[in-house]
């Protein structure tokens, strides 16, 4: 991220994670969101997942099914397993939009 997409949305990041300075060979600014917001809301039942083989350790989530109650109200979040997308809600999406931020692509993975 650029120094423009942290400030405008910074009140979001800030208060879900971290952000990590990156090396570059040219000496640009860059950093990452390392969202720490760990919410165990997928429904198993519901969902389409698929198991590391011989684990119950969660490869691969084909189709999410959250439980709603636990992850309306937030703004950031992953799931506690390794390869975890990192979720957004609405106003994150919306300040993306509205400040024109460019490298990062939204898919609608649960209604709301």
């Amino acid at each position: 991220m650029r120094m423009r997409a942290i400030a405008a949305l910074s009140d979001i990041l800030r208060d879900n994670g971290e952000l990590l300075p990156l090396a570059t060979d040219d000496g640009t600014e860059l950093y990452v969101f390392n969202c720490l917001r760990i919410i165990d809301a997928l429904e198993l039942e519901r969902s389409d997942v698929k198991f590391v083989p011989g684990t119950q350790r969660i490869a691969i989530v084909s189709r999410y099914s959250f439980r709603t109650e636990q992850i309306q109200d937030l703004e950031v979040f992953r799931l506690p397993f390794r390869t975890s997308p990192t979720f957004v809600g609405e106003r994150f999406v919306d300040l993306v939009t509205r400040h024109d931020l460019k490298g990062i692509e939204f898919e609608r993975v649960w209604p709301g």
